[in-house]
């Protein structure tokens, strides 16, 4: 089965004291949309229950690029991704003052009902001088087939 989510996450970095270019990323998020295929019904178990979402990241940032690695929770359901990024995303400052990002994140692992997970993030996200982002993320993720 696989499965669509859109999340928005609103958060904050913050830089890792001693270490430079490491920053922490950390945000909450509504679950805006969830679909499965190729049973749509599917999606009822997790309609009810997959409504916010949590992720707490490590960046490495060098000049316009970073590479990024966490896990996203969602509270309430004992389910996660684990996620990293393979290339690295990229960062752009904008004339008003903030930076516009953006990334693919590898789901590399998970567990609870995303157990074998497997898929793709990607992300799009605006943040000001003081660390506060916005982040919009769309998920294809792949579960094992658990009929066997």
């Amino acid at each position: 089965m696989s499965l669509t989510l859109l999340i928005a996450f609103v958060g904050r970095t913050v830089p890792i004291e001693g270490y430079p270019g490491f920053v922490i990323a950390e945000a909450d998020g509504t679950v805006l949309a969830l679909t499965a295929a190729p049973d749509p019904a599917a999606q009822v178990h997790c309609d009810s229950t997959f409504t916010q979402a949590h992720f707490k990241t490590m960046l490495y940032v060098q000049g316009d690029k970073f590479h990024e690695s966490g896990r996203i929770d969602f509270p309430g359901t004992d389910s996660y991704l684990i996620v990293s990024t393979t290339e690295a995303g990229t960062a752009t400052d904008e004339t008003d003052g903030t930076i516009t990002a953006s990334m693919i994140w590898h789901v590399t692992a998970g567990g609870g009902q995303f157990k074998g997970a497997r898929g793709r993030i990607t992300g799009n996200s605006r943040a000001g001088a003081d660390g506060q982002f916005t982040d919009h993320q769309v998920y294809k993720i792949r579960l094992p087939d658990q009929s066997q």
